[in-house]
């Protein structure tokens, strides 16, 4: 057995098939992800002064309407 980023396979596993030993994303996983999809969307409309985008405000520049939100998914444990 080898690892290749905390994912155990079996001995001379190319990297490359490594992908058919991960584990599927738990439900809490999808959502961070879902978040982090937000949270940049948000930045790149600011940063970029993206006029006429659709922000969602999950970032206080983008008027923090859901940052609670946000902020509570993350303190969950």
């Amino acid at each position: 057995m080898s690892k290749i980023n905390g994912v155990t396979l079996p001995e001379g596993t190319d990297k490359w098939e490594a992908r058919k030993y991960w584990n599927t994303p738990t439900d809490r996983q999808k959502q961070a992800i879902k978040y982090m999809s937000l949270v940049f969307n948000d930045l790149d409309i600011d940063v970029n002064d993206l006029k006429g985008k659709d922000l969602t405000g999950y970032t206080y520049h983008s008027g923090g309407k859901k940052v609670e939100e946000l902020e509570k998914f993350i303190s969950q444990k």
